[in-house]
Formats: structure tokens, sequence, C-alpha cells
């Protein structure tokens, strides 16, 4: 009964449940395959990897939280860490076996940064914060280039291009979400433009910088002018958002979803045209 019972507690957070967080981990992935024209046997385990990476982190930030707050946590917790962290290791010791190279022990360690990074928020119980979610979403960005080596067997200026755009991409999503769900959600639209603008200001910051790189990245030869266009519709959108405000009773968030869901698509497609 023990067991049951613990099994129960692990079920509970073996498999997470945002929506949202299986496009960001998954999505720059996904871009460097596209782009790279080929997934190949190295690309289904780096996937596997991936996955396993991704289902490690609610295990982690459980038995985090069990130290901060001082409460126990069942074993199968700890089990189910271990399997994930082992079968971790396995896809990982795959990969390594069928394109060995250096440069995986980089993109592994700038993910288990990430990881490590998100934890020290959990454990100082700041997980919710912009700067946590952003630290989580610029760790897997790493992943567009890590996909685009696997599908290549090399690296280049297009591999570090596609951390660039999908870096523009999906951190000003986060302010997008927040500025919906936890901003017009909670307020009455604002009497004034400076009103629109104090609300919004973090977001349209966060696309200016996303376009700077991206341009800086152009300037510098790492890639073409007509890859800045794979972020124009999600800028617009960004923009549009801001300006047409959604109070609690006018956002319907599964619309919402879907519609990100087709921004995603279309930001991928973009890659795949402008970056071939």
């Amino acid at each position: 009964m023990i067991l049951a019972f613990n099994w129960q507690s692990a079920r509970r957070i073996w498999f997470p449940r945002e929506h949202g967080a299986w496009a960001m981990t998954f999505s720059p992935l996904i871009s460097g395959f596209i782009v790279a024209g080929a997934m190949r046997w190295t690309g289904f385990w780096l996937l596997l990897s991936i996955l396993a990476f991704f289902l490690i982190r609610q295990p982690a930030v459980t038995i985090v939280r069990s130290w901060t707050h001082q409460k126990k946590v069942p074993y199968s917790v700890y089990i189910l860490f271990v399997a994930e962290f082992l079968a971790l290791l396995l896809a990982g010791g795959v990969v390594l076996w069928l394109q060995p190279a250096l440069l995986w022990f980089a993109f592994g360690g700038l993910a288990a940064l990430s990881l490590l990074a998100y934890l020290y928020f959990v454990s100082r119980r700041q997980e919710m914060t912009p700067m946590a979610e952003v630290v989580t979403v610029s760790g897997v960005c790493v992943g567009a280039a890590a996909g685009y080596f696997a599908g290549r067997g090399a690296v280049n200026n297009i591999a570090l291009a596609l951390i660039f755009l999908n870096l523009a991409y999906f951190v000003p999503n986060i302010f997008f979400i927040r500025l919906k769900a936890r901003t017009q959600a909670k307020q009455v639209p604002p009497k004034s433009w400076h009103g629109y603008w104090q609300a919004g200001r973090t977001l349209l910051l966060m696309n200016v910088a996303g376009w700077l790189l991206n341009v800086i990245g152009v300037v510098s030869g790492i890639m073409p002018a007509i890859a800045l266009l794979a972020l124009l519709p999600n800028a617009l959108k960004d923009v549009w958002g801001v300006v047409r405000w959604h109070t609690k009773a006018e956002l319907n968030i599964r619309r919402r979803g879907y519609a990100e869901v087709g921004y995603l698509f279309l930001f991928l497609l973009l890659l795949a045209i402008l970056l071939k």
C-alpha cells in the first residue's frame, strides 16, 4: 500500500501538463531539424534525450521545494528522478556514440546550467518570476543549434542564427502571455496611450531587444537579412496584443492557445523557407 501511495504521488508530476512548456522545449530542436533538412538516427536519440531532460525537471523541482519547505517527499519521486536521469544518460550516450563530438558536451552543459539556474530560482521561491522563465527559455533555445548539428553533422553560421531567431521568438512570448493573463485579464483598459505603454512596455522592449540581436546577426554576416521576416508575424501580434486589450470576460484561453500554435507553425515554416 505504501508503494502504491508513493506511485500515485509520482504519477501526478511525471507528465507535465503545461502545453506552452512542451512547445518552448521542443520547437527550437524541431526548427534545427527543419532547416538542416534531415533528422537521422542521431536526431531521434537527441529528441529522446531532450524528452528525458524535460521530464526530469518536475521531480527535481518537487525535491528542491521539499528541501526549501522542509517537507518529506515520497521515495517514488526520488525513484522517478533517478529513472529519468538514467534515461537521459542512456539517450545522450547513444547520441555521442552515433555522432562523436565534443560539441555535445557544450550543448549538454548549457542545458544543465539552465536547469540548475531554474532550480536556484525554485529554492528562492522565485520560479514564477520573468527572470526565471527567461533563463529557462534561453537554455532550451540552444536546442535549435543541437538539432541542426544532428541533422547536418556540422555547425555553421545558420546554427547560430537559429539560436538568435528562436530567442527573439520565444522570450517575448513569455511576456505576451503574462500581459494577457496577468495584466489585461485583471485590469480595466487604460484611459490613455500612456497606460497601454506602461502595461505592454516590457513585451515591446523584449521585441526590440530580439530584433536588435538578429540585426547584429545580419550585419555580422551570420544570417541573411531576409531571415528577419520569420519574426515579423509574431512581432505584429505582440504590438496588436498591447493595443487590443482583453478583459477577463473577453479572454478565451483555448482560442488563445490555438492562435499561438498557429503562429508557431508559421514561424517554423518561415524558417524552413528563408534559411534554406
